[in-house]
């Protein structure tokens, strides 16, 4: 089913923070509004930089992104980096291909389908990066975190690239599961708040955060290639009552995160003790 109107507009919000000028909806006019399953934004040269459809190619998406990386950047020389990054933070989205929506700019377009909440969380990732000035390194992927030396950002046994991914991954989860909360279901979803306040801020959190190898509750070392995607870092929270906020927060196998779930911390690693001991009798 079709997403609303509203619930674009939502996604389209986090290209559209309060205080910032970068980008600006296209209306048209009257006669010739733009994108009416859609919302076409401009930059502040008031040259099409993204366009946000609702499923027109492909039912399986809430939203069909399009963007071009030199009409998103300030400096033009950027726009090589950005589509690198771009593409290097796909794979970190469950995303349907889709079809060239038609335009007529010739340049290089970056597109990808996503759900509703996914959708929001990528664009909020986007936007991080180009609000960063140029001593932060925007579209770098494979660099530390910004504020952090090389050393205590990237633990030895996997790379800066990996590591950024999978910190995307989990800021972008963290971000989707925000969005999804609350929404009208069958049942009704947990509140699930993301108090920081940006996506960046949370990326630089997690970046000081995560510091081992190992599942903070299991203790088993996590993958990182996604060979095997149980074994992936999954960002938890320790207390599942509250939200996405500093002192709430752990880095956990993805399988543990799923068979813990709403369970209470100190429960579920009495259970897991008891699953342990009796592996050993």
């Amino acid at each position: 089913m079709e997403i609303t109107e509203d619930q674009l507009e939502h996604v389209a919000e986090a290209m559209q923070r309060i205080g910032h000028a970068k980008f600006h909806r296209n209306y048209g006019t009257p006669s010739g509004p733009r994108l009416v399953r859609g919302i076409e934004l401009l930059n502040a040269r008031n040259d099409w930089a993204i366009s946000l459809f609702r499923n027109v190619n492909n039912e399986a998406n809430d939203v069909e992104i399009a963007m071009a990386p030199a009409r998103i950047v300030d400096d033009v020389g950027q726009a090589g980096a950005a589509m690198v990054w771009l593409e290097a933070i796909r794979s970190q989205f469950q995303h349907v291909e889709h079809k060239p929506h038609r335009g007529r700019y010739k340049g290089p377009v970056f597109r990808i389908g996503l759900k509703q909440g996914e959708a929001r969380a990528f664009l909020e990732l986007v936007m991080s990066e180009v609000l960063k000035p140029p001593s932060k390194a925007p579209w770098n992927i494979s660099g530390p975190q910004a504020g952090q030396t090389a050393q205590a950002a990237t633990p030895p046994s996997h790379s800066g690239e990996e590591r950024a991914n999978a910190i995307a991954h989990m800021v972008a989860m963290a971000l989707g599961a925000r969005d999804q909360s609350g929404q009208e279901r069958s049942s009704i979803a947990k509140d699930k708040q993301v108090r920081f306040d940006s996506a960046a801020e949370l990326q630089a959190h997690l970046a000081t955060l995560w510091n081992s190898d190992h599942c903070a509750l299991s203790g088993l070392k996590m993958e990182m290639s996604r060979n095997d995607p149980d074994l992936t870092p999954s960002l938890d929270r320790i207390d599942s009552s509250k939200h996405y906020e500093p002192g709430n927060l752990q880095v956990v196998a993805r399988f543990i995160n799923r068979w813990k779930s709403d369970d209470d911390e100190s429960n579920f690693l009495r259970l897991l003790d008891l699953v342990r001991a009796q592996r050993v009798q």
